[in-house]
């Protein structure tokens, strides 16, 4: 009874080892699907890849060149004399105002009531003159 039991024990290790190959080979089938999906991804997308590479390419190179002027820039910032600056525009204002209030104490010293006089005696002046002066023309 011993080879019954050890051809029945072979027999169940064949049919373990069976089942095993049967998945083992239901996996290799997937992972092979898998494979050519992924390279078909790749190729799909490979085109439009090599068309995107020209544009990094021209933004990098923007990138460099705005990396350049800030550069630029913050070196001329930096070699500013910006309390000269400020110092010039505080003096700029400050001639700006005394001009103003200049301006405003000429413009309140007019006296207006005799202005307005002058203007009505220049008309009744300029006035008979004017029709006289129509008649020949």
């Amino acid at each position: 009874m011993e080879n019954k039991e050890l051809m029945e024990q072979i027999h169940a290790s064949l049919e373990k080892q069976n089942r095993y190959a049967k998945w083992q080979l239901i996996f290799t089938v997937a992972l092979v699907v898998c494979c050519v999906g992924l390279a078909l991804m790749v190729f799909d997308l490979l085109p439009k890849v090599q068309a995107l590479i020209p544009q990094v390419e021209s933004l990098t190179q923007q990138i460099e060149v705005t990396l350049i002027d800030l550069q630029g820039i913050t070196k001329q910032l930096a070699e500013a004399d910006l309390k000269g600056m400020v110092d010039n525009v505080d003096q700029l204002v400050g001639s700006s105002q005394t001009a103003v209030e200049q301006t405003m104490e000429k413009m309140n010293s007019i006296d207006l009531t005799t202005l307005n006089k002058a203007i009505k005696d220049l008309a009744a002046v300029i006035e008979p003159m004017a029709k006289f002066f129509s008649m020949f023309g």
